[in-house]
């Protein structure tokens, strides 16, 4: 009896441990992402990278502490948390508000404050940046900037989610770099 729990606990841990995703180290220059369309630089070689559901993240420290996260979504597709559709001729300031929806709906987020919202250029085309603070369910007090923009079919995003303090600060200028050097190929 003993020796089956055993073997039916090895086999499941097996099967567990394939499906993990596994992480590649991010060297300091050009990150390309031709995958989903688009290519940016960092400046520090500590990162770690994984491919998440339409895109990348990128962690120093570990997705809790802090995480720059960058998608791709088809505007066809609806938004994950809220199921609100985009459109292509969507304004800057009506994505950022679907997007402050799609934010409020996720369930990991309990208060949430917006601290600035403001109109942005990424590669040559209208965006936005919002940033904001909110506590997850955890109880750990997070910081967060996203920058949304729209080119062709897509809807891009990128994201960065950090503990607020030192992890967050950490974690700012790398991902205010990535954006400023972001290109849409």
């Amino acid at each position: 009896m003993a020796r089956n729990f055993y073997l039916v606990w090895i086999g499941a841990m097996a099967l567990m441990a394939t499906g993990c995703a596994v992480y590649r180290p991010v060297t300091a220059g050009p990150v390309n992402l031709a995958k989903y369309g688009i290519s940016s630089e960092l400046a520090a070689d500590d990162w770690m990278r994984r491919p998440v559901k339409n895109g990348e993240v990128l962690t120093r420290d570990g997705l809790e502490l802090g995480y720059i996260r960058v998608t791709r979504q088809a505007v066809n597709e609806r938004l994950e948390h809220t199921g609100l559709p985009l459109r292509t001729d969507m304004r800057p300031v009506e994505l950022m508000e679907i997007e402050l929806d799609d934010l409020r709906s996720q369930r990991k987020t309990g208060y949430l404050r917006i601290e600035s919202v403001e109109p942005v250029t990424l590669d040559g085309r209208d965006g936005f940046r919002m940033a904001y603070s909110l506590r997850r369910h955890n109880g750990l007090r997070v910081r967060g900037i996203r920058y949304g923009m729209l080119a062709d079919r897509y809807y891009y995003r990128l994201q960065l989610e950090a503990a607020r303090g030192h992890y967050f600060e950490k974690y700012r200028k790398d991902f205010e770099n990535f954006a400023k050097y972001l290109k849409v190929l």
